[in-house]
């Protein structure tokens, strides 16, 4: 007990003479843990989100692609994916991007007659978009400044304004997804977009049984030609690895100071190093060194300054104060220090 006291005793003292050092240690590893742990934290809720988002869309998306772009879709095409064993549902989508000039931002347009399933409102009076009519992200109406009641303006496909009403707000709460989005009528979307009237962006496909989702994509990729086919789980894993691959940057960007804070961590906990060690001896060893050979000059200035004044020839027996030191003196001080070469007891050496 007495011996964790001591410990305890030995390590408070040494926290207390070195207490900014110590102090500045600890602030630097919590900002890097708080900096790693808020990447990571960040990230992880990102993976949640989206994964909360995906269990409402549809198992299956077809895609018309066309020198290596979406191309629109028929209506033909969507009638003929109803007759294909396994589809519970067809759902065709008018989705879209267009830039808006007065902020400089892309824009995600979004046709749809009703309110989209899954996103909160803040406030609207109407359950079904009719034409002139809008939904807005909290984004887009921060960059507008604009709010419920209000109209905006943005240019269409052949560079003419069309003038919408806002009838209703996205909450904050869904801004993962709505922070620059606009939900107008199909109609709307098309013009805006350029899809002509029987034209869709893609098709979302549900499956009765989500187990034969896989056998089903493959079954319509063989039939069509010139068609994706991207399943849930696809766009689970490519979000992931995006979400992932965003955090890595930051993590490997700042890999090199932390190497170095560790590095530094290390050598302050682990104490002093073999050179410091040896240095220390050296200086030890010098220490002395310089102590014996100061001892050594200081006696012979005595032993030269008593012998010149009181001219005495017995130095062993009344200035010296032991035999031992006249034993250790070396032969080469006596022979250049006249006062011992008269002494009897330097000389009988």
């Amino acid at each position: 007990m007495n011996r964790m006291l001591n410990l305890l005793e030995y390590a408070t003292r040494s926290l207390a003479r070195r207490w900014k050092k110590y102090t500045s240690l600890v602030l630097i590893y919590a900002i890097v843990v708080a900096f790693f742990g808020s990447v990571v934290f960040f990230t992880s809720s990102l993976k949640q989100e989206t994964q909360a988002v995906l269990q409402d869309i549809p198992e299956l998306w077809v895609q018309k692609i066309t020198g290596g772009r979406l191309d629109p879709i028929q209506q033909q095409f969507v009638d003929s994916l109803q007759g294909i064993r396994g589809v519970e549902k067809v759902e065709p989508r008018i989705w879209g991007y267009t830039f808006d000039i007065p902020t400089g931002a892309v824009l995600t347009v979004i046709g749809s007659g009703t309110q989209l399933q899954g996103l909160e409102l803040l406030d609207t009076e109407t359950s079904q978009l009719k034409e002139g009519e809008a939904l807005c992200g909290t984004g887009f109406l921060e960059m507008r400044g604009l709010m419920k009641g209000d109209r905006f303006t943005i240019q269409d496909s052949f560079g003419e304004l069309r003038t919408f009403s806002i009838v209703g707000a996205f909450s904050a709460s869904s801004d993962l997804l709505t922070k620059d989005l606009i939900v107008l009528s199909p109609s709307d979307a098309r013009t805006i977009l350029g899809l002509e009237s029987n034209q869709f962006t893609d098709v979302g496909l549900r499956i009765y049984n989500s187990d034969e989702t896989d056998n089903i994509g493959k079954k319509i990729d063989k039939r069509f030609g010139g068609i994706r086919v991207v399943t849930r789980s696809q766009l689970r894993s490519t979000y992931e690895t995006l979400f992932s691959w965003r955090g890595g940057i930051f993590i490997y960007g700042s890999i090199i100071s932390v190497l170095a804070f560790l590095i530094l961590a290390w050598d302050r906990a682990a104490g002093l190093n073999s050179e410091e060690k040896t240095g220390n001896t050296k200086r030890h060893w010098v220490g002395n060194l310089r102590c014996t050979v100061d001892e050594v000059l200081g006696r012979l200035y005595y032993l030269y300054y008593s012998c010149t004044i009181r001219n005495t020839d017995c130095l062993y027996s009344c200035i010296l104060p032991t035999s031992t030191f006249t034993e250790t003196i070396p032969n080469w001080v006596v022979s250049n220090v006249p006062c011992l070469q008269s002494c009897s007891g330097c000389r009988g050496r």
